[in-house]
């Protein structure tokens, strides 16, 4: 598969790529190896050098991300990317007959996979850190949803009155599922804040500072003075 050309094809002509996707064979994991390993990585190796090499800021000013913590950034954004592209698809797949779609676990992820094209291309935008390409990511967010709703009907086989409630319960689960998600990560982190401020730490050894001490007896310091 021509990653680009199906770039192009789902971004500009959707509807006439959607019954290609759909008849095309695939597993999880060709859709991973083929696809989602390259369009994923496109936002968040941008980000980085965005970021880190390139830098944000105005005024003679500019910010950059320190390389390690950038490093860093990349490898857990593209880890949780590709694990929540997963764990939309088993959402999706599982919603599926309850509205009257057919379950699909290759199908599911067929419909994620290939929505989030938008997102992931906007994200060479990230290259160069502004507010208003941001926009501009966001606007090509919300046209990933439009993916999404011409891909249910057609890969899942949603009747077209089930669409929008369909992604309407898929999208408030995954809202609350990964709100969830960020309170425990919080949680962790403010457990492990107070365990390590509770650990007892060994009082340092008194300094003692050896500068001789002169006492001068009063009566001497007199006949000093009384010298002079």
């Amino acid at each position: 598969m021509n990653v680009i050309e199906r770039a192009k094809a789902i971004l500009l002509q959707p509807a006439q790529t959607w019954p290609v996707i759909d008849a095309e064979p695939a597993t999880v994991q060709s859709i991973y190896k083929d696809w989602l390993f390259i369009i994923a990585a496109i936002p968040v190796v941008c980000h980085f050098i965005g970021m880190t090499l390139i830098g944000v800021g105005g005024w003679g000013y500019t910010y950059r991300t320190p390389l390690l913590a950038g490093l860093v950034g990349l490898v857990v954004g593209y880890a949780v990317s590709l694990v929540a592209m997963f764990l939309l698809a088993l959402l999706v797949d599982a919603l599926a007959p309850t509205f009257g779609g057919t379950k699909n676990q290759v199908a599911a992820m067929k419909v994620v996979a290939y929505s989030m094209t938008a997102s992931c291309v906007a994200g060479v935008l990230l290259l160069v850190p502004s507010m208003l390409l941001g926009l501009v990511v966001f606007a090509a967010a919300c046209y990933g949803i439009y993916l999404f709703y011409l891909g249910l009907p057609t890969v899942m086989h949603t009747p077209e009155g089930q669409v929008i409630p369909y992604m309407a319960v898929a999208a408030v689960v995954t809202v609350t599922i990964a709100v969830m998600i960020v309170i425990m990560i919080m949680m962790m982190v403010i457990a492990v804040a107070v365990a390590l401020a509770a650990v007892p730490v060994a009082p340092a050894a008194p300094f003692v500072a050896s500068v001789p001490v002169v006492a001068l007896r009063p009566q001497r310091a007199l006949e000093r003075f009384e010298s002079f």
